[in-house]
């Protein structure tokens, strides 16, 4: 069998374009003998619908966009949709061929609530003490000429398949997650260099169909990297990383191996890919409305990174830099040869400048390089003004870092319109400024050191050196903030009680701050966004004994036996059933109304969607 692998950046929501792009991409995989043809998760309405999860509005272009491509698709197609449910976004598997819409999410919903109705022993048990709080829902799945495809959009739903009641012959894997350097597995074709989806391939003993997205949707990436590989291990085709791309992939599911001609594995860069995923980022969030970019220079390390992502992003055309004279006259010079190897347009701040500005503003004993910084922003704002029209918009670059951000209080935060090292810890700047100094010289090597680390009770232990205090700092917080460490174990883990407590008493004093935060791309597993707490929140964490989690476990097994004895598994697989019967009777009012169609010969042969 051949199927398609359409690698396309789409603008979210722009519903006509996308669809005839689409439907052009499906006649190219006609022609060249495909029978599938397989899209990524973001095709249609991006990585995050927000609001208009429940806009009427929205989800009827939506649907017309679905039938669209169901009346005009040269070839049997996979179209993920992301819809919402509450505050959760879920990812609906749609299967067109031939005219006719399967939703794949939907039908297997629906084939496990028949099955429960059907079987009163499976229903009791699901509402007995042991049963787990998962949803009922079989892996998703197809048949397409004798070919049994599974569907899966994440780890979970990959593993979901090696215990499920059917044998699979290809696995389509369409990660919804963005892009981040803390998954290996979210580059996709890379991932292969380090055995990631190898063994889900052994295992299942089927072929992995991995489709990724590419480019950036609002704060989120996709790197692409989409492949093929087959149940024995070899690579049958990757396509590039952060780039557009079409392939028609040859799967025999009756072959053992080997492959005639089988791939290389593209090799796992962690710095090469941050720095594309940032740039590719900025260029399409910019591109829509032909964006020009400011920075400031200040001949440090941060500034001097920014200053190259922005230029890789959109070229010298559309870049504008402010060279700051900070007080310190060797980064004044790196500052100054850097604007020259941008080729931008360039101004320059001079330090006598900033002093009658200060003075003006009644700020003369202020220290002078957060003067400075000040007044940068402040003619930042001003020339961006000046640039502005209706055809136009500007944008000023921040450079702070997720280290800042975490334990930093910096007043130009909110001066700033995108932070492209928002997301990324310090010690992770310098290794952007190393490998984008391999590529050209763009970056002065006199600024990588040219950085500051946090003052914070307990740093001066974690290391003689600038470098070492960084990197300790900055391990605390990836433990801290990514991995959900609890604080006691923080302090155990590092050996540093008075650094652990000082980190996350900072963070905590930090939080109204980040509230101002500018638009900073997600490139790690976990964001200070998303580990944000309520600012009134009085509750803090603090250093615990084992009395207090002997307490604890204590606590939780009381609270589960009174738990079985308040409602019985018998009246809780009553109510269960009940439910079951109003799920039911919704689900055919539904495929009542002739919204979508569920033909049989598009189901498991046997097993998850037979009509047993």
């Amino acid at each position: 069998m051949k199927i398609a692998l359409a690698q396309i950046s789409t603008v979210a929501g722009q519903l006509d374009v996308t669809v005839e792009r689409m439907v052009a991409q499906s006649h190219m995989a006609a022609d060249r003998g495909a029978q599938l043809i397989v899209f990524p998760a973001p095709v249609l309405v991006g990585a995050d619908v927000m609001g208009l999860g429940d806009n009427n509005e929205f989800l009827l272009d939506v649907s017309n966009a679905i039938s669209d491509l169901a009346d005009r698709l040269a070839c049997a197609a996979v179209v993920p949709l992301l819809s919402q449910a509450g505050p959760i976004p879920m990812l609906e598997i749609i299967y067109i061929q031939d005219g006719k819409i399967m939703p794949l999410r939907l039908a297997s919903v629906m084939a496990s609530v028949q099955s429960l109705a059907s079987n009163p022993r499976a229903l009791e048990s699901l509402f007995s003490a042991d049963a787990s709080m998962e949803s009922p829902e079989m892996p998703l799945g197809f048949v397409l000429d004798g070919v049994n495809f599974g569907v899966a959009f994440d780890r979970e739903s990959i593993d979901s398949f090696m215990h499920a009641p059917v044998n699979i012959d290809v696995l389509l894997y369409l990660p919804l997650a963005c892009f981040n350097t803390d998954e290996e597995e979210s580059a996709l074709a890379p991932a292969l260099s380090n055995g990631a989806f190898i063994h889900d391939a052994s295992n299942l003993n089927a072929w992995i169909v991995a489709v990724g997205g590419v480019g950036g949707y609002d704060d989120r990436v996709f790197a692409g990297g989409s492949f093929v590989v087959a149940p024995w291990g070899e690579l049958e085709v990757a396509l590039p990383s952060f780039e557009e791309a079409f392939e028609v992939a040859e799967v025999n599911t009756a072959s053992e191996g080997p492959l005639a001609h089988p791939g290389v594995f593209p090799r796992y860069d962690r710095m090469a890919l941050l720095w594309e995923a940032l740039v590719v980022m900025m260029r399409d969030f910019t591109a829509a409305s032909a964006t020009d970019l400011f920075v400031a220079l200040k001949g440090d390390l941060r500034s001097s990174v920014v200053a190259a992502l922005a230029l890789d992003a959109v070229g010298p055309t559309r870049l504008h830099a402010l060279v700051v004279d900070t007080g310190d006259p060797e980064m004044l010079k790196a500052a100054r040869e850097q604007a020259r190897a941008l080729r931008a347009d360039v101004r320059e701040l001079t330090a006598s400048e900033i002093t009658r500005v200060l003075r003006d503003m009644g700020l003369e004993g202020i220290d002078f390089s957060e003067g400075a910084e000040l007044v940068a922003n402040l003619r930042l704002k001003a020339w961006t003004r000046m640039f502005s029209c209706d055809e136009k918009t500007c944008f000023i670059v921040g450079d702070q870092d997720k280290t800042l951000f975490a334990l930093e209080p910096n007043a130009s935060v909110m001066d700033a319109d995108i932070a492209p090292l928002g997301d990324v810890y310090r010690t992770d700047v310098i290794a952007l400024a190393l490998h984008r100094m391999t590529i050209s010289s763009v970056i002065p090597p006199a600024v990588v050191g040219t950085y500051e680390v946090p003052s914070l009770a307990g740093l001066d232990t974690a290391g003689i050196t600038k470098e070492a205090r960084l990197g300790a700092l900055d391990a605390m917080l990836l433990l801290y903030i990514e991995q959900s460490m609890p604080l006691s174990e923080l302090a155990e883990h590092e050996s540093n009680t008075t650094l652990a407590e000082a980190v996350c008493n900072r963070l905590r004093e930090m939080e109204l701050y980040r509230r101002h935060m500018p638009l900073i791309p997600i490139v790690s597993s976990k964001t200070l966004a998303e580990a944000a707490w309520p600012i009134t929140f009085a509750w803090r964490d603090h250093i615990r004994d084992q009395a207090e989690y002997e307490q604890a476990e204590s606590v939780r097994e009381r609270l589960e036996h009174a738990a079985t004895e308040f409602v019985s598994p018998a009246q809780m697989a009553k109510e269960g059933e009940n439910q079951v019967e109003e799920v039911m009777e919704l689900l055919r009012d539904l495929f009542s109304q002739g919204g979508m169609t569920a033909s049989e010969d598009k189901r498991w042969s046997t097993g998850l969607f037979s009509d047993n």
